[in-house]
């Protein structure tokens, strides 16, 4: 199993609270840019039903390996500043995507931001950024917060144009990207406020994402407008904020030895 340097930063109510160094127990994917067509569901599980509580204790993840490749599905603003988000934020503009991957087999989608700065020799830090709940009704139609004066928009503008490459991860069940909708909106019926169990589906989510940061390294970006990028693993961090706090630290302790 592959060890990748990672660092959580927890914000809750935008507040910082803790930072730490980890090391998390993920293993990157080796696709190319390609969406995985792999069910590495939990065993037993399908979708929303559970067996046993056992599979989503920390022990119990802590058993998985957690893996994926990120595909770029569409460009949300470009260099040039015309959307709306470009123009309340103001410049230097950048480019912003959204990406799939693939998280317990489902279609998920994650937010992605390349830095208008200028690249370091080893690479771009990395910002993964767990947003707060949003409920089952706005789940299939939430935007990711990209729009102007957008909730979260003056802290992950702030991120971006520090030089960070920005993942926001949706989580199961969030966005819509190109018609297709996440998969399963049926885990937040089943257990968002009713159980709270979300937060450990959710950590899931966050898990996998960490494991394919480095599959935006293949990504021919020369095709989506950007030059080239790469990703420093030794530099990615984890921020949050509310329910995307429990889900953070959750991915913590997974991914910390006990």
């Amino acid at each position: 199993m592959n060890k990748k340097p990672f660092v959580i930063a927890i914000s809750a109510f935008l507040g910082l609270l803790v930072l730490v160094s980890m090391q998390s127990n993920v293993t990157a994917g080796n696709t190319h840019n390609e969406p995985s067509t792999a069910k590495a569901r939990i065993p037993g599980l399908e979708p929303p039903a559970i067996q046993s509580l056992r599979q989503l204790s920390i022990d119990g993840l802590r058993g998985r390996q957690f893996r994926s490749a990120l595909t770029i599905e569409e460009q949300l603003g470009d260099h040039s500043g015309t959307s709306d988000y470009s123009q309340f934020y103001g410049a230097p503009y950048y480019n912003t995507y959204m990406a799939s991957y693939q998280s317990d087999g489902l279609h998920v989608y994650t937010r992605v931001d390349i830095p208008p700065t200028e690249m370091p020799e080893e690479g771009y830090p990395v910002i993964i950024f767990a947003h707060g709940w949003v409920g089952a009704n706005g789940a299939p139609g939430y935007t990711f917060n990209y729009g102007a004066n957008s909730y979260y928009g003056d802290m992950l503008d702030a991120y971006v144009k520090s030089g960070y490459v920005l993942l926001m991860p949706g989580f199961r069940g969030h966005g819509t990207v190109n018609g297709v909708p996440a998969d399963v909106i049926e885990y937040l019926h089943a257990y968002d406020n009713g159980s709270y169990l979300s937060t450990m589906f959710y950590a899931i989510d966050i898990l996998n994402l960490l494991g394919g940061v480095d599959s935006l390294n293949r990504v021919d970006w020369a095709a989506w407008g950007s030059e080239n990028v790469r990703t420093d693993p030794n530099r990615i961090y984890l921020t949050a904020h509310s329910q995307g706090g429990d889900a953070a630290f959750t991915a913590l302790a997974v991914s910390s030895s006990p």
